[in-house]
């Protein structure tokens, strides 16, 4: 049930920033985060978009680690 939800919010929020496939989402919080779920990986699956993870989210690294990937 979740997951639906999930792909919902996903492809609403994909349309309405113009994603595809050759965009990266970058998932700053957790997996196990409910808005990570969400505007995140549901994001990325409607758009099918690679997903840029990181172990912990830095402050400091996060415009250098966006840049990089893309």
């Amino acid at each position: 049930m979740h997951a639906r939800e999930d792909l919902r919010t996903g492809s609403m929020l994909a349309e309405r920033f113009g994603l595809s496939s050759a965009d990266t989402v970058y998932l700053s919080m957790p997996m196990f985060h409910s808005n990570a779920m969400m505007a995140g990986w549901g994001v990325a699956l409607a758009a099918e978009s690679s997903i840029a993870l990181r172990r912990r989210f830095s402050r400091r690294d996060f415009l250098p680690t966006s840049a990089s990937s893309r």
